[in-house]
């Protein structure tokens, strides 16, 4: 699970009611569009979905184990070898199909360019 993702659980979490996706974007920094992507990646991660979606928004299911996301925490990689470790880890072991380059660089606090 990327940061962003992350972000857009522990809102919802906090929140504890339904939320547009404009509020969880404007809230975690994302586009509309991203918001939406996120919630179908995260319940596709599971057999149950983690988060509803009616037409009032998004919430978290009551029924989800929220224990999963207690202790998730993400740690940035520091130092360049850190860094470089990361970024191989991610080809290597990524269930992806494509990486976001974007995504990379801004969870690295590094330029786009230095990632890529």
């Amino acid at each position: 699970m990327n940061k962003k993702q992350n972000d857009l659980l522990q809102y919802l979490i906090k929140k504890k009611d339904v939320a547009t996706s404009n509020e969880i974007s404007t809230a975690i920094g994302v586009s509309v569009r991203s918001v939406k992507n996120y919630v179908n990646e995260i319940n596709n991660m599971y057999t149950n979905k983690v988060i509803l979606s009616s037409r009032n928004g998004y919430q978290i299911n009551p029924h989800f184990s929220l224990s999963l996301f207690a202790d998730y925490s993400v740690e940035v990689p520091q130092t360049n070898e850190e860094r470089s470790f990361y970024i191989i880890k991610q080809l290597l072991l990524a269930q992806q199909q494509d990486m976001d380059l974007f995504e990379l660089s801004d969870f690295l606090c590094i330029s786009y360019s230095t990632v890529k």
